[in-house]
């Protein structure tokens, strides 16, 4: 019998941590499905369904929103739905954990009294999956301040890292290193990255002087007309996202900007190297903070220029070493990870 996998996400589309692996995955002749609701688990008349159920339900989301009705007594808890399947069909629970939101950050306020939550996800999940080994150790500090055991949670904790499809074309490395004459595409992807953005605005003014800069996403309004900078102002699925990346060396752009400010830091460290493999993806080089990212990036094993013209420290790494970061994350090199940590 074929296992059958599904994802349960918090977005309608999640191409980094769903929609790469679930393909993989399925090649290897596994089923697999992505929603955005934790569906019922018994029918109208609650009973179980003879068959067609998941053997491996993988939840990435924290608020307790995205589970419907159970019944007309009211709403269950996520933790009761999952319950209901590991009993009804002896389903595995796997929780993909990928943001630290532990901090104390403002971007995650609307959370801080949902931890108890998340910590309940983590304790009563089967296996928990992470994007990186500092959130992996992150989660062996927090055992301790939750009164866990020790190994409660890190011993069935897997390290899944981000990748890109085994067959997924991607623009020629530029030869264009860091210059004054510059062409960045600079993502602004919701709030948190908006914060970074408004802490670096010298930098930004800075290099604008000398460079013309493409924002992509909704907070990229606020710097549409502004003299040598451009924007599209609304937030793009990924794949479109990329796709534009692709394209970018054939415009001339010869770099992607990724900035992570000193007062976000307890939050950004536990990233993953995600603007390495796009960076990649669209054969640019890499112009990262000299704050917090070096240690995201790991860039003392990296090639890359570090600048000082500037009023914060900026660091270059140039495209050919982001393509070669990117080609070391092919799923197809990875893919075993996900299959050990499902228990394939």
């Amino acid at each position: 019998m074929t296992t059958y996998i599904k994802y349960i996400g918090a977005t309608f589309e999640n191409w980094w941590r769903a929609k790469v692996p679930m393909q993989a995955l399925e090649k290897l002749g596994y089923k697999t499905a992505y929603s955005t609701l934790l569906p019922l688990p018994v029918n109208p008349y609650g009973k179980p369904y003879g068959s067609g159920m998941p053997d491996i339900i993988v939840l990435n989301f924290v608020i307790d929103s995205n589970c419907p009705d159970l019944d007309s007594k009211g709403k269950r808890s996520v933790i009761e739905t999952l319950q209901a399947y590991r009993s009804l069909y002896k389903t595995k629970i796997v929780y993909d954990f990928d943001d630290n939101i532990f901090t104390d950050t403002k971007i995650y306020n609307d959370f801080n009294n949902k931890i108890e939550v998340v910590v309940s996800y983590l304790d009563f999940s089967d296996t928990i999956t992470v994007t990186t080994e500092a959130l992996k150790g992150l989660l062996a500090d927090k055992e301790l301040k939750y009164g866990k055991p020790k190994g409660h949670w890190t011993d069935k904790t897997y390290v899944l890292p981000n990748c890109i499809p085994d067959n997924m074309s991607c623009a020629p490395a530029n030869k264009t290193g860091f210059s004054d004459k510059n062409r960045f595409i600079f993502p602004i992807n919701g709030k948190y990255n908006n914060e970074e953005t408004i802490y670096y605005r010298n930098v930004i003014k800075e290099l604008s002087e000398i460079s013309e800069i493409l924002y992509i996403g909704e907070y990229s309004k606020g710097y549409a007309g502004t003299s040598g900078i451009y924007c599209i102002p609304f937030d793009l699925i990924t794949e479109t996202y990329l796709s534009i990346l692709k394209g970018a060396s054939v415009n001339r752009f010869n770099g992607l900007l990724k900035f992570m400010s000193p007062h976000t830091k307890g939050f950004s460290i536990y990233k993953s190297n995600i603007k390495l493999l796009e960076a990649g993806i669209g054969g640019l080089g890499l112009l990262i903070d000299g704050n917090a990212s070096p240690k995201v990036y790991d860039v003392k094993n990296l090639q890359h220029i570090e600048i000082t013209d500037f009023s914060e420290p900026l660091v270059w790494i140039p495209a050919s070493q982001c393509r070669d970061v990117m080609e070391d994350y092919r799923i197809g090199k990875h893919i075993e990870k996900y299959r050990k940590a499902y228990g394939l």
